[in-house]
């Protein structure tokens, strides 16, 4: 007695494709809200300016509510910084020094180390992403 084996292919690929797609989207957008929410947490309100190597202080909150993410679908990658905007080009002068009124102000990093404090934690939001 012989029996018949009978195989079936279904082709899935544009559907794994389209998971895939949603996936890195929603990766992407969650890490770059997650970078924003870590830079606002790091600047604080007060009335005296910070001290030089560590996150600015704000007066009024205006630098804390600038800082925003775009996501670019196209080439898969996100921008998280300061709006030009709303704070002009303070937001990268206090990341990298400048000048304010004729006088020099050393840097107040504050999007280099919110990156680098969640970037262990990126890969586990790409593997729950999925």
């Amino acid at each position: 007695m012989t029996t018949a084996l009978k195989i079936r292919f279904v082709d899935n690929l544009s559907r794994l494709a389209t998971v895939a797609d949603r996936a890195r989207r929603r990766y992407l957008y969650r890490a770059a809200a997650y970078v924003r929410t870590t830079a606002r947490r790091s600047i604080r309100r007060r009335k005296s300016p910070s001290a030089p190597n560590s996150p600015p202080s704000t007066r009024t909150g205006r630098l804390k509510k600038a800082i925003r993410f775009y996501v670019d679908q196209a080439r898969g990658l996100a921008l998280v910084g300061p709006s030009v905007d709303v704070v002009g080009p303070a937001g990268a002068e206090h990341e990298h020094g400048g000048q304010w009124r004729d006088e020099h102000f050393a840097p107040r990093p504050y999007m280099g180390p919110a990156y680098e404090l969640t970037r262990p934690k990126l890969p586990d939001f790409y593997r729950q992403s999925f």
